[in-house]
């Protein structure tokens, strides 16, 4: 238990600096493409979000060198038995010099470390619960949707956006439940239409609307949406993951 402690206030301290500073980098990076395709930012970001998740998980877990990591906790128990190290002592200032720890240990106690361990796990577990019920939301959608009924407009318009984008293995149904138009799933994947829309739709709202959500599909964006809600639940604690 100790040691899980000692990871996850690691893990924290690290990330609350690492994180403000792989954000500036791609903050910058973002500006220098702000005149290029969105898809190159949208990367980018990605990128810099996986790098907040990874980087202070690797300094935590000792996987890279000290000095990348400038701060680490080091609790301390009161029972432990103290230890005597012995150092060779040379005239050579230099050796010195470079034996100096570039990391600054920083001391708490058990109890610290244990309630704020305790308060971090609250706080992951509050925001997987809010996960879990977006997902039970989009599968409410799900069951609602039904493909009966759809106007020969619409069922013209979704072939047409399936030839200009090689579509094929996609739903297109409609639900009383949705308000707008939706896009479910990452192997089963499902275009979900509000009913007003089906109803009173002309042919160019109908095609723009559709196109938008098969671009969606084609991108498979609700896969990639997904996945960088877990990478960022680790790291949802800090005002610039968002």
């Amino acid at each position: 238990m100790l040691r899980t402690s000692e990871l996850i206030l690691n893990f924290v301290l690290n990330s609350c600096w690492q994180i403000a500073v792989i954000f500036a980098v791609a903050w910058v990076g973002a500006r220098l493409l702000k005149s290029g395709p969105a898809r190159y930012r949208h990367a980018l970001w990605v990128v810099a979000l996986v790098a907040c998740f990874i980087v202070p998980l690797l300094t935590a877990t000792r996987f890279v060198p000290e000095w990348i990591s400038r701060l680490r906790v080091t609790p301390k128990v009161e029972s432990a038995i103290p230890v005597t190290t012995t150092q060779e002592i040379t005239d050579d200032q230099t050796i010195d010099h470079l034996n100096t720890r570039r990391t600054k240990p920083i001391s708490t106690t058990t109890r610290t470390a244990f309630f704020f361990t305790l308060a971090f796990a609250l706080f992951i577990l509050g925001r997987s619960v809010r996960l879990l019920r977006f997902w039970r939301r989009k599968e409410k959608l799900r069951r609602s949707a039904t493909r009966t009924g759809l106007p020969n407009e619409l069922q013209l318009a979704v072939e047409r956006c399936r030839r200009m984008l090689g579509i094929e293995n996609v739903l297109i149904a409609r639900s009383d439940k949705a308000r707008v138009p939706y896009t479910l799933g990452a192997r089963r994947r499902l275009i979900l239409l509000p009913e007003t829309f089906c109803s009173s739709a002309d042919e160019s709202r109908l095609l723009c609307v559709i196109g938008h959500e098969m671009a969606h599909v084609a991108r498979r964006d609700f896969l990639s949406n997904l996945l960088c809600e877990l990478i960022s639940l680790p790291i949802s604690f800090h005002p610039l993951t968002f």
